[in-house]
């Protein structure tokens, strides 16, 4: 008798409330990008070709193939080529060697790379520097499980976003680039993390952007200044 009353129970539960209904919403692996910047330079190269191979095999490890923008090479091959797909490198001819602020060459050539590469509008970028390790495929899985969300952003204790790793959505993505004033941002000698965390401010306040604050990304970096390494 009360198995009966429980197996009445549960039929009545789901008739209300099916399992569709309580299931967790998932980003399609389709619509989630993931954007590595690059940047091969004379100085350290070994370590840094180190730095790279690992960081994009480690990309590769969690189930997305990357994509990548090479910033100073203005052609390959490279040995970045045997790393990425044919199809998803990038290498950018808007570097400008003459301009103090790498952030602004870091933008330009993004944006170009961005445009190349010509993603939908409502695709999830995530943009990782090359040679920065994903410890964790934590925020990767952060991002593939809150869909309705536009950006997933580390902000510093400064106010200033963590750039070498964030997700924002394409429109966005492409949009903040392409409003960016890159004089003053260079006359200046502005940092770029500033101005991104700016935009991201405004586009919540004004566009209703759904934005994520994380507390973390599992990211291991090591600073080209000095050489420190550093745990987001």
């Amino acid at each position: 008798m009360l198995l009966l009353l429980l197996r009445s129970l549960l039929l009545t539960f789901f008739c209300f409330f099916p399992l569709k209904t309580i299931t967790t919403a998932q980003r399609s692996k389709d619509d989630l990008k993931i954007v590595c910047s690059a940047a091969i330079i004379e100085n350290d190269y070994e370590k840094r070709k180190e730095e790279y191979i690992k960081g994009l095999s480690l990309v590769k490890h969690y189930g997305y193939e990357p994509y990548v923008i090479e910033a100073c090479k203005k052609c390959g091959p490279t040995f970045l080529d045997d790393y990425v797909l044919s199809d998803r490198i990038f290498y950018s001819s808007v570097h400008n060697s003459a301009l103090k602020n790498k952030g602004v060459n870091e933008a330009m050539t993004m944006l170009e790379g961005l445009n190349y590469f010509a993603f939908n509008d409502d695709d999830m970028i995530i943009k990782v520097t090359a040679r920065y390790y994903l410890v964790s495929d934590y925020f990767i899985k952060l991002v593939e499980n809150n869909p309705t969300y536009d950006v997933f952003v580390l902000i510093a204790e400064n106010g200033y976003a963590i750039t070498g790793c964030f997700a924002m959505r394409y429109k966005y993505f492409k949009n903040m680039l392409e409003t960016l004033d890159l004089t003053s941002l260079e006359k200046e000698f502005r940092c770029l993390e500033a101005d991104v965390a700016n935009y991201i401010r405004k586009i919540e306040n004004k566009r209703n952007a759904r934005v994520m604050k994380v507390k973390k990304l599992d990211l291991l970096a090591r600073w080209a200044l000095d050489g420190r390494i550093v745990r987001y």
